[in-house]
């Protein structure tokens, strides 16, 4: 029940996304290890099918990878 440690990270767009910019919504936090991968990319494509519906409940859906910006652009 105790609240997330806040962040910062970067996106593959540039685009610095901070926990606290969205505070009082459900985030879900996706960490997948390795971009492009078989497994990393059939639970993509299973978060990308359901985007909508985490959308329209207010779920804000971030990936988190430790690879650098330009491999997950072009993931």
């Amino acid at each position: 029940g105790a609240a997330a440690p806040d962040f910062a990270a970067t996106d593959e767009a540039g685009t610095t996304h901070r926990l606290a910019d969205h505070r009082g919504q459900h985030v879900l936090l996706w960490f997948y290890p390795k971009a492009g991968t078989p497994g990393c990319t059939a639970e993509g494509c299973g978060l990308r099918d359901a985007f909508a519906g985490f959308a329209q409940r207010g779920v804000v859906v971030l990936g988190v990878s430790v690879d650098d910006a330009a491999t997950n652009a072009a993931w």
